[in-house]
């Protein structure tokens, strides 16, 4: 019975049971600095399964890489995109994200210093549950330009929003 309850709950939730992780846009191991997302070799590579594209895996982005991020066609899906403190502007466009994590955790969270600008041209949502939330808590510049539809509302405690 127990076993049968153990593998009953792997297939009802596949995601329940992987371990968080992050990679970062052109980061250590990465190969390539092109605009795709998608691109897998455009992202570190100390664990198999880039790009971020799937709950449990969250992007973080820092002073390396394209300045521009097009996001292709597909499911977008990950728990988070990080800007670090560090960040250099970015521009990041193309299909929508669904964020799969809610609340301060999950979502978008922009981090980086004075003098950036980060644009999110892509439409941002919630993915599984209501709640997804954009945080701005570093003194750049955040410009959310496309047609959101995430409920769990924008914080801003740092610089400027557009």
């Amino acid at each position: 019975m127990i076993a049968l309850c153990a593998l009953s709950t792997g297939i009802a939730l596949p995601f329940g049971s992987a371990h968080a992780q992050s990679f970062t846009w052109s980061g250590t191991g990465s190969s390539t600095a092109t605009a795709d997302y998608q691109l897998s070799t455009n992202w570190s590579t100390t664990s198999p399964g880039a790009p971020p594209i799937l709950p449990t895996q969250s992007a973080i982005f820092g002073s390396t890489g394209s300045a521009t991020v097009t996001v292709g066609a597909g499911p977008m899906l990950p728990d988070s995109w990080t800007f670090t403190a560090n960040s250099q502007s970015y521009t990041v466009g193309g299909n929508p994200v669904g964020f799969a994590v809610a609340g301060p955790t999950g979502g978008l969270i922009n981090r980086a210093n004075s003098g950036q600008v980060i644009t999110i041209n892509a439409n941002i949502n919630d993915a599984f549950a209501p709640g997804v939330m954009v945080q701005q808590l570093g003194n750049s510049t955040l410009v959310l330009a496309g047609t959101n539809g995430y409920t769990g509302g924008t914080l801003i405690s740092a610089a400027r929003f557009r």
